[in-house]
């Protein structure tokens, strides 16, 4: 059965010249027919733009002919770096980020977040001469991106004056640095999101077009360093408190967001803030109301994942004997999660377990780029670390080709003290669990009255 549609004309929506348009038209995805004599169907908005640039009649959709040309530039730019242009959801967010958008990107590992804030950065520098500031959660993380753009630099051949700082650098490297980005001579700026929140002041004379927030779950968390990524993308600390008592209005006024949507024009008119994660955060109202956008939402990829699970033996014994028959099987890349009741002194006799039996192993608990190095170039076969939230083994590697086999030694848990006061968000979560495992109603109607608080 075929669906029809009814003869229709609608008014002033011709997208090249804003004249009339019958609906048969647009659903060829075309234009009227006074733009366009041709009754061909375009799938594809360049091809489109194309037709109409051979006729002369190119008029509203001009601006794509730009943003068609800069994307077919960024995808070979691709293309020179990784071997393949822009895949997937890379598509959009590249033409996103050519039509000048701020957006939020909620995607698993593995579907080329980072991968994209790198090359676009790396573009942007080396063919539009504009500089780039990419936050990372830890120095192990910039350590990885530095590589991975010099590693672009070689593969496009084109230069570009790349800057880092992290702890781990010397303190002549870290003043250099420094220097660097006083003097604005830099194209590419990486550095954590420590960095930032102790920064802001220098960070925020700092001219630069493109900022890519990587994790920004974790930049988030805290409201000092929410409000430091927010002044560094260009809004001040009066823009803030002008918008949160703006936003307090909002129940009875509903014009304070056509004034905060003229600030966000404002500030934002000549930078482009991409932020990514990996998880899914209710995110602060502030930010969201600042930025146009949400830091998280609700995004759901099919992924070809396995996920399997074992009875936990009665016995530790027979637990370590299970983790090491498992670990022979897989053989390589693998990590090990171990739950945090059970501590570092645990996770550090797994890792002597896996070593002692022929699976070359080691149990990491801060950064240590050594240690990452290693497994990242296949020296160490496994590492093992703590189920923590903002954990390293969750948060802090960048190495999807190398992470084949993830392990979890028990059911991952939450750990706070008796008489702490845990994180409003923490009880969210427990409470949430907890209405799970009881079937309790009153229990989820309680989180969820916390969740909304947040």
């Amino acid at each position: 059965m075929t669906t029809e549609l009814p003869p229709s004309i609608y008014l002033s929506s011709c997208p090249n010249c804003g004249g009339e348009i019958s609906s048969f038209r647009l659903a060829k995805g075309s234009v009227c027919s006074k733009c366009l004599k041709s009754e061909r169907e375009f799938t594809s908005v360049f091809d489109l733009v194309s037709a109409l640039k051979a006729n002369g009649n190119l008029n509203r959709l001009k601006t794509f002919d730009e943003i068609g040309r800069r994307f077919r530039r960024v995808a070979e730019f691709f293309r020179n770096s990784l071997g393949f242009p822009p895949l997937g959801p890379q598509r959009s967010w590249v033409l996103r980020v050519l039509k000048g958008e701020s957006f939020a990107i909620v995607a698993p590992p593995g579907l080329g977040k980072t991968t994209f804030g790198l090359i676009m950065a790396a573009y942007f520098a080396s063919e539009e001469g504009a500089k780039s500031v990419i936050v990372f959660p830890t120095k192990t993380i910039v350590q990885q991106g530095v590589e991975r753009l010099q590693l672009i630099a070689e593969r496009t051949k084109v230069s570009f004056n790349l800057v880092h700082y992290h702890a781990g650098l010397s303190e002549s490297q870290k003043e250099e640095a420094l220097e660097a980005l006083k003097n604005g001579s830099f194209d590419i700026f990486l550095t954590t999101t420590r960095f930032v929140t102790t920064n802001v002041e220098l960070l925020r004379k700092v001219k630069h077009r493109f900022l890519f927030v990587d994790d920004v779950d974790a930049a988030l968390k805290a409201s000092k360093s929410a409000r430091a990524i927010l002044e560094i993308a260009g809004f001040t600390e009066d823009d803030i408190k002008d918008v949160k008592e703006l936003l307090k209005q909002a129940k009875t006024d509903e014009t304070v967001y056509d004034k905060i949507a003229e600030l966000r024009k404002k500030r934002l008119s000549d930078k482009i803030v991409v932020f990514s994660s990996a998880t899914i955060t209710r995110g602060s109202f502030t930010v969201s109301s600042l930025m146009g956008f949400k830091p998280g939402g609700a995004v759901v990829y099919l992924r070809n994942v396995i996920d399997a699970y074992l009875r936990m033996p009665g016995s530790e014994d027979e637990a370590d004997q299970l983790l090491l028959k498992l670990a022979k099987r897989l053989g390589d890349g693998i990590l090990v999660f171990v739950p945090v009741d059970k501590g570092q002194k645990k996770g550090k006799q797994l890792a002597e377990l896996l070593q002692d039996n022929g699976i070359p192993s080691e149990f990491i608990a801060s950064e240590n780029t050594r240690k990452i190095g290693a497994f990242a170039n296949g020296e160490l076969k496994a590492l093992v670390g703590s189920a923590f939230h903002y954990g390293l083994l969750v948060r802090g590697l960048d190495i999807p080709w190398r992470v084949k086999y993830a392990i979890f030694y028990g059911i991952p848990k939450f750990k706070f003290r008796i008489g702490e006061t845990p994180p409003p968000f923490l009880v969210s979560r427990i409470l949430s669990v907890l209405a799970t495992v009881k079937q309790d109603v009153e229990l989820a109607r309680l989180a969820g009255r916390v969740r909304r608080r947040l």
